[in-house]
C-alpha cells in the first residue's frame, strides 16, 4: 500500500489494478470550411467499457478534396465501423475468459481489426444504395456539385459525358437492391471486383467517401491501436506526451492512405503492445491532422496535449473546454475541421460509456457533428498562447479571466511569461488536411 501510495504521489498514475478510465471528445467545423460552408469532414468518439478498466479512443479525418464529396459521411462511418471492432474484440474477449496472454490479446485485436476496411465499405454501399448521388439533388448535397464543377473545369467533355451517365446508371443499380437483406447487400465491391461492372457505374463510389481513421483502445495490460492515414497518436508517461506510433511517411509529402484506397486492407497498420508497470500510461489522445498542423513545431503542439491532460487530471471540464478551444485554435492556424478524443486516468468529468452496438452495421445517414459558435477568443487555451492575442484593457486592480487562486496557462505563479509566444499565423494557409488528391490513374484511387 505505501509503494502504491508513492507511485500515485510521484507519477500521478495508479496500479493497473486499480485504474479507471475517464474520456471526452470533440470534432470542430474549421475556419475555411466555416468560410466556404463545406461541413465539418471530421469525426470521432471516446469511451469506456467495464466500468472504467478499458478506454478506446477513434478519430476520423474525411478528405477535402472535390472528387471526396461525401467524406463527412465516411469519417462517421469509419468512427462506427471502428466501434464495431471494439466492441467484437470485447465481445470475444470474454469468451476467451482468466487472463489472456499478450499473444492472445494481441492476436484477437490483430483478428478484429482486419474487419474494419469490409465493415466501411459495407457502410458506404448501404449509404451509396439509400441515397444514391442524384443530379436532381445537387442543391440539396452542395458537395456532388463541386465535385460535378471539378470534373467540367477540367475541360474533358467526353469525362463530363461518362461521368452524368454513371450517376444515372448507379442511381438504377442502388434502386434494384435497395430492398435487399444487409447480409445480402454486402461491402462496396473493388473496382477490379469481376461482379463490378465498372465500364458503366465507374470507380469513383468509394473515393467519394475518403477518410482516414486513427483508434486506439486500452484496458488493464495491454493498448492496442490501428491506423490508416495521418493525424496524432499520443500517449502519456509520467506526464510527458510521447508519440504512440509515428506518422505515415507518405503524410510528409501531402499524401495520405485512405480507407477509399483499393488496397486499404494492406495499408491499414495494427498493432498490440503489453504494458509494463514502469511505463503505464496516464492518458492517451488521438487527434485528426488540423489540430497538429495548427502549431509552429511539435514542442508547441505537445505541450497544448501535456497541458489539456493536466487540466482532465485534475478535474477541469475538458469537454466544454475543447468546444472553446478547438475553434479558435483552426481559426488562428491551419484552418482545419479539427477532432480531439481523450482518455485518462484519475478524476475529473467525462465517461461517456460506450453503448452496445450492434454485430451487423445498419443503414443511416452520417451523424451531424456538432458545429459551435465561438464570439471571442478563449484565454484559458492549455499550453499558453498559441498566437498573439491582443488582450482586452481591464481596469486597475481587476482580475484576469484565468481559473481562480491560479496563474493563466503559459506563466508562471508570479504572472511572467515562461516561454515567449508564437507570432501571428493569420496569413498561414490554409490547410484542408491531407487530401485525396492522387490521380484516378495512380493505382491508388478508383478509375472513373
Amino acid at each position: 500500500m505505501v509503494n502504491l501510495i508513492r507511485r500515485w504521489v510521484d507519477r500521478g498514475q495508479p496500479d493497473a489494478d486499480a485504474r479507471s478510465w475517464r474520456t471526452a471528445h470533440h470534432s470542430t467545423t474549421g475556419a475555411a470550411h466555416l468560410r466556404s460552408g463545406a461541413p465539418c469532414q471530421d469525426a470521432g468518439t471516446a469511451e469506456v467499457l467495464d466500468e472504467g478498466a478499458w478506454a478506446f479512443v477513434v478519430v476520423a479525418d474525411g478528405h477535402g478534396s472535390d472528387h471526396c464529396f461525401r467524406s463527412d459521411r465516411g469519417a462517421a462511418f469509419a468512427v462506427a465501423a471502428a466501434r464495431q471492432v471494439v466492441a467484437s474484440f470485447h465481445r470475444e474477449l470474454r469468451q476467451v475468459g482468466g487472463t489472456p496472454t499478450i499473444k492472445t490479446l494481441a492476436d484477437l485485436w490483430d483478428t478484429e481489426a482486419r474487419r474494419l476496411v469490409p465493415s466501411w465499405r459495407y457502410l458506404v454501399h448501404a449509404d451509396l444504395v439509400d441515397n444514391p448521388p442524384r443530379l436532381a439533388d445537387l442543391d440539396r448535397e452542395p458537395g456532388l456539385r463541386r465535385f460535378l464543377d471539378k470534373v467540367v473545369g477540367e475541360g474533358r467533355h467526353d469525362r463530363n459525358y461518362q461521368t452524368y451517365l454513371q450517376l444515372h446508371w448507379f442511381a438504377e443499380y442502388a434502386g434494384k437492391r435497395r430492398d435487399l437483406a444487409p447480409e445480402r447487400l454486402g461491402p462496396l465491391p473493388l473496382p477490379s471486383d469481376p461482379t463490378w461492372d465498372v465500364a458503366t457505374l465507374g470507380g469513383w463510389q468509394a473515393r467519394a467517401y475518403g477518410t482516414t481513421l486513427l483508434a486506439v483502445l486500452v484496458g488493464p495490460t495491454s493498448v492496442h491501436w490501428l491506423r490508416i492515414g495521418d493525424g496524432a497518436m499520443l500517449r502519456f508517461v509520467d506526464g510527458r506526451a510521447q508519440r504512440l506510433v509515428e506518422p505515415p511517411a507518405e503524410a510528409f509529402a501531402n499524401e495520405t492512405p485512405s480507407l477509399c484506397d483499393d488496397d486499404a486492407d494492406r495499408r491499414l497498420v495494427v498493432d498490440t503492445d503489453p504494458l509494463a508497470e514502469s511505463d503505464l500510461p496516464s492518458a492517451l489522445l488521438v487527434t485528426t491532422d488540423g489540430l497538429p498542423n495548427s502549431y509552429p513545431s511539435e514542442a508547441e503542439f505537445l505541450h497544448f496535449c501535456d497541458d489539456l491532460v493536466v487540466r482532465a487530471r485534475r478535474g477541469d471540464d475538458v469537454a466544454e473546454g475543447l468546444t472553446r478551444w478547438l475553434p479558435e485554435l483552426s481559426r488562428r492556424g491551419s484552418g482545419d475541421d479539427m477532432t480531439v478524443a481523450l482518455a485518462w486516468v484519475g478524476g475529473g468529468r467525462g465517461d461517456h460509456v460506450a453503448e452496445p452496438v450492434r454485430a451487423a452495421p445498419v443503414r443511416s445517414e452520417a451523424p451531424a457533428v456538432e458545429q459551435p459558435v465561438v464570439e471571442e477568443p478563449p484565454d484559458d487555451r492549455p499550453g499558453g498562447a498559441m498566437h498573439e492575442v491582443v488582450e482586452e484593457e481591464r481596469a486597475p486592480g481587476e482580475p484576469d479571466e484565468s481559473t481562480p487562486g491560479e496563474s493563466a496557462p503559459g506563466e508562471s505563479a508570479l504572472g511572467e511569461p515562461t516561454s515567449e509566444e508564437s507570432s501571428p499565423a493569420e496569413s498561414a494557409p490554409e490547410s484542408e488536411g491531407n487530401e485525396c488528391e492522387r490521380d484516378a490513374d495512380s493505382g491508388r484511387a478508383a478509375q472513373q
